[in-house]
């Protein structure tokens, strides 16, 4: 059951990656698209006790708030957002690689 369960934390983990990566790689800002806010929003939704994906939508709100005030530069917020995120999936996998070897 434990790996049923891990395989679904790696599905969900990788729609949060495939929204993400959508939403920063680009060079055209994404901050006022409502179907990438409606996908977040979906996704907190349906997973309301995730932290990451929290965090992430939090951040992702907060960065678009500071680029629209102008306090910084879009590619700046892009730069700031791949690094927490790349962060996230680290620890996500090295909780996943613990929790498939038992530790």
């Amino acid at each position: 059951m434990a790996y049923y369960m891990g395989l679904n934390i790696r599905t969900l983990f990788a729609s949060v990656l495939i929204i993400v990566s959508s939403t920063v790689y680009a060079d055209e800002n994404y901050c006022h698209d409502s179907s990438v806010n409606k996908e977040w929003a979906t996704l907190l939704a349906q997973h309301p006790n995730d932290d990451a994906i929290a965090k992430l939508f939090a951040m992702r709100l907060g960065l678009c708030e500071l680029v629209e005030r102008g306090f910084i530069e879009h590619d700046r917020a892009t730069k700031i957002f791949e690094k927490a995120r790349a962060q996230e999936v680290r620890e996500k996998r090295k909780r996943l690689d613990s929790q498939r070897d038992g530790v």
